[in-house]
């Protein structure tokens, strides 16, 4: 995310390589694959997610963390698919957004009761999205949530903490792709 058009491409920022989250394994905002019939260029994904990681600020790794209870008391949920996700009261088909494992495949075996993981990954797809800016605000929030439950920090993709800058800005993304709808 960085730029509002597919065929801006130039506006866009890569990860840097020091953000994936273990070795050659590592689950970074290049490898999250998302379903969009709408659009299937690799910058439309890309452009279709708004994406935080949560690291410890002080150490390599989130270690003997209770990460479940945290993602409870922000709302999420373990779902069949072994991933925390946040559902609208009314909805239990999309989800607001979406937390993930930072190493590969992503997922938790089980409850993540106390997980050892260098981060983890929360993101929402903008299209799939009633309220685009609703669920931003709602990602930003149970993040913030679970990184202050957990001792963790909230970063963006070039791995620097999140800034009100950015905050504005993922939410002017989420604003424009509701702008953009039919």
């Amino acid at each position: 995310f960085g730029h509002f058009g597919a065929r801006d491409s130039s506006r866009v920022r890569r990860p840097p390589e020091n953000f994936t989250a273990e070795k050659e394994n590592a689950v970074s905002l290049t490898d999250i694959t998302v379903d969009s019939s709408s659009e299937t260029e690799p910058d439309a994904v890309i452009d279709d997610l708004i994406l935080v990681g949560i690291k410890s600020g002080r150490l390599p790794r989130l270690k003997g963390i209770d990460l479940h209870r945290a993602c409870l008391r922000a709302g999420l949920r373990r779902t069949e698919a072994q991933i925390y996700q946040r559902f609208p009261l009314d909805e239990t088909e999309n989800p607001l957004f979406s937390l993930v494992n930072g190493v590969e495949p992503g997922t938790f075996e089980c409850d993540a009761n106390a997980i050892d993981t260098p981060m983890v990954f929360v993101f929402t797809e903008l299209s799939k999205q009633a309220d685009p800016v609703f669920a931003v605000n709602e990602m930003i929030s149970g993040a913030r949530s679970i990184a202050r439950d957990i001792g963790g920090d909230v970063f963006d993709q070039t791995g620097t903490p999140v800034s009100k800058e950015w905050i504005d800005f993922a939410r002017a993304q989420a604003s424009h792709k509701t702008l953009l709808r039919p």
